[in-house]
């Protein structure tokens, strides 16, 4: 996600994310024996339709406890590029997004308000933390399902969690995510692929190949050149994986442009 571990840093007077994740309560992993095994995980990659926990984890960074924190989450199927946060057909594509966001006689509030058209959905109602210190960060978390894929839809989402204070509010203006995210320590954002629904047991080894795409899309008006990052790390070893593309146009040719980074962890004797 965007605010993340990675780039967390102390501000005094500020609060932050540290943790965005999302737990899943029927998740199949593979044990040492190559066996599965069923288990509740931390994962980026949910299974359509089951059960799952959202969590935010909020930390402040200040000498000062922090006091009625809010906290909101919410999530959009994000193909190619994650849509604004003002789309909506019925406001003319110009929804006021953080009208929703508020602070009135020293009380911070959000109040949800997004239009039945809009492509964001919220994964609950916001949550109060309170007595937050840079020793004690606090946890908000929700019950979640995992949405259906209909037929064709890749399965890549985007949720996005907002943390609003009076102490520290959130005065946002701008509607893209990719652009408030990096900048913008209130604001976190953590990538989905929701894959398909879950067997009620695990299968046999060596079952058949999954087939997933991606859609990129170029957020800007203006022709613009892009790298491409596939991070497979957090994959079960097991896996086998196989990319391809449609007709790319490089800077440089394919030979000479693509990279590969292998890390080999030795194993450690018990």
């Amino acid at each position: 996600m965007r605010n993340s571990e990675s780039d967390y840093r102390s501000v005094p007077g500020t609060l932050q994310f540290q943790i965005f994740k999302l737990q899943i309560a029927n998740y199949f992993s593979f044990a040492p024996s190559g066996t599965s095994s069923a288990k509740v995980a931390t994962t980026g990659f949910p299974p359509s339709t089951d059960a799952a926990r959202v969590h935010v984890q909020v930390h402040n960074a200040s000498l000062l406890l922090a006091q009625n924190v809010l906290v909101w989450a919410i999530y959009a199927n994000a193909s190619g590029h994650v849509p604004s946060l003002g789309k909506s057909a019925s406001f003319g594509n110009a929804f006021p997004f953080w009208s929703q966001f508020g602070v009135a006689g020293g009380v911070a509030t959000i109040t949800p308000s997004l239009p039945g058209d809009s492509p964001w959905t919220a994964i609950g109602p916001p949550i109060t933390l309170s007595d937050i210190d840079a020793a004690h960060p606090k946890l908000a978390s929700w019950n979640w399902t995992v949405p259906s894929l209909p037929t064709g839809d890749p399965g890549h989402y985007c949720m996005v969690a907002f943390v609003h204070s009076a102490d520290n509010p959130i005065t946002e203006t701008a509607l893209d995510v990719d652009t408030i995210t990096p900048r913008n320590r209130g604001i976190g954002q953590r990538n989905l692929h929701i894959g398909p629904p879950l067997p009620a047991s695990p299968g046999p080894k060596g079952g058949p190949a999954m087939h997933e795409y991606i859609e990129l899309h170029n957020p800007f008006a203006e022709e613009s050149e892009f790298d491409l990052v596939f991070d497979f790390r957090s994959l079960p070893k097991q896996l086998q994986v196989r990319l391809q593309f449609t007709r790319l146009d490089t800077v440089e040719p394919c030979s000479t442009r693509l990279q590969a980074s292998l890390r080999h962890t030795p194993a450690t004797s018990s």
